[in-house]
């Protein structure tokens, strides 16, 4: 009886650590796709701003050298790696964060407001 649990204990072992999606082709490397998330939330960011795009998706596809689906397989591929897609999103949010920082810093205010 004790064989059939290690044998059940070892089957979930071996069976968690497969990789259940494979690297996808063009893979995209984490710095790429940091590259590719900073842009794409300046670009939604810029939604709020007018009702016309400012840029639009596609163009950021044909700059990063991708297209939808591939963007889509490597997204997919880092959603199933939930250190590693963690990992890029806190990049993601501390690139952003230091724009936010250096804009707020050069931010001169009206000479009203300073009285």
């Amino acid at each position: 009886m004790k064989n059939w649990r290690f044998l059940v204990f070892g089957f979930l072992i071996f069976g968690c650590s497969q990789d259940r999606i494979p690297k996808p082709e063009p893979f995209m490397e984490e710095d790429q796709m940091v590259d590719f998330l900073i842009d794409l939330s300046l670009a939604n960011a810029s939604r709020s701003y007018s009702d016309v795009p400012i840029v639009l998706i596609d163009s950021l596809y044909s700059f990063h050298g991708i297209d939808s689906v591939t963007f889509a397989k490597n997204n997919l591929y880092y959603v199933s790696k939930p250190k590693q897609y963690t990992k890029i999103f806190e990049e993601v949010q501390e690139h952003i964060d230091g724009l936010i920082k250096q804009d707020s810093t050069t931010l001169r205010l009206p000479a009203l407001l300073i009285e």
